[in-house]
């Protein structure tokens, strides 16, 4: 006679395991330290812009060359997340951010520590690569540890995330400002960015969050053979390929993204056009010039509101007369916003050059 042993049931996590089931306060906490690090990481690029008028005069180079550092950071900061969307879903989210963060402080200490112009421009490019990968992944750790559609808990962090990421490029010129005319040395830039991202360090204390690796870690500790990885290399190629097979198959993705690149190039045009215009025309000093980058910051608040109204309003109404009458709520309902800028912006810029 031969015995057949059962199979082995499936290993899940309990409700005490899955991060979504952890205390409130709990998921607050591991929420704000990701937050933090995004903060950190974008307030790092614009950062720099105070200290251009004292690099330009220490290694002789011209404005334009001056400004190259912030291109190349947010060239940076663009090819990061290629590799953390990789990355995050095959070893998990705290490998992530350890690295990113060491990263980023270890390239802002060379870019800081620069004795000529090449080595500044490099570490600045560095940086961002290395920091970048931590932004994407932050908005995969509150979706471990919110369900954003119906907790409206993690629907507001999600965004704040979203908000961090203005609004740190928007508050950076106001924090270097200051920060210079007090020391008188531009490298001091560095070291403050250094700061905040030592400070976002607290982000290593999170658990992990990402479920298949809390699972892995579960078998290990059980003594059962974990569940394999995905491959890294087909994650890169996914990482890779589906932006582009989206491009080509979704109509709607080409000019949303066109919508987004124009928006992102304005505010990175005023990091320029801001000391130009208001120093040679309305002779403000640096101090008032790094102020006015304040309006930024102002300007997308008032969005961030506008934004909550028109989803509670609009988008909330169709969604619930989609339900009612059992249908799909079409695409469009999610762009109301989305109008109201196209309309408002360049508006604003008509106004903005003719003042």
């Amino acid at each position: 006679m031969t015995f057949i042993d059962p199979p082995e049931e499936e290993l899940q996590l309990t409700s005490e395991e899955d991060p979504r089931k952890w205390p409130t306060w709990k998921r607050i906490w591991i929420s704000v330290g990701p937050l933090l690090g995004v903060f950190s990481l974008t307030s790092g690029n614009s950062i720099y812009v105070a200290a251009v008028p004292l690099v330009n005069a220490e290694f002789q180079v011209g404005s334009t060359l001056g400004m190259l550092p912030i291109t190349l950071y947010t060239l940076g900061l663009a090819l990061g997340p290629i590799i953390s969307s990789s990355t995050s879903e095959v070893y998990g989210r705290r490998p992530v951010y350890v690295l990113s963060l060491l990263g980023a402080m270890a390239f802002n200490a060379v870019g800081g520590s620069a004795s000529n112009f090449r080595t500044l421009a490099v570490a600045r490019l560095l940086a961002g690569i290395t920091g970048g990968p931590m932004i994407p992944v932050v908005a995969g750790t509150l979706n471990d540890l919110w369900d954003t559609p119906s907790e409206q808990i993690g629907t507001r962090l999600m965004g704040l995330f979203a908000c961090s990421i203005a609004w740190g490029s928007e508050i950076g010129p106001v924090m270097g400002q200051p920060i210079i005319e007090v020391s008188g040395n531009w490298r001091w830039t560095f070291w403050l960015s250094i700061i905040l991202l030592g400070v976002s360090c607290v982000v290593w204390l999170n658990p992990e969050t990402f479920g298949p690796e809390l699972l892995r870690q579960k078998c290990r500790r059980l003594g059962k053979p974990p569940p394999p990885r995905g491959s890294l290399k087909d994650n890169l190629k996914i990482a890779l390929g589906r932006p582009l097979h989206m491009m080509i198959v979704e109509p709607v993705i080409v000019p949303t993204s066109f919508i987004s690149a124009i928006s992102l190039s304005i505010v990175f045009f005023f990091y320029v056009a801001y000391p130009f215009i208001f120093e040679s025309i309305y002779s403000f000093t640096p101090h008032q010039v790094a102020l006015s980058f304040l309006s930024l910051l102002i300007g997308s608040a008032l969005g961030l509101v506008i934004m909550i109204f028109i989803n509670k309003r609009l988008h909330k109404k169709a969604e619930m007369l989609a339900r009612t009458r059992r249908l799909t709520m079409k695409p469009e309902e999610h762009l109301y916003h989305t109008m109201l800028g196209g309309i408002l912006l360049p508006l604003s810029l008509f106004w903005f050059v003719s003042s």
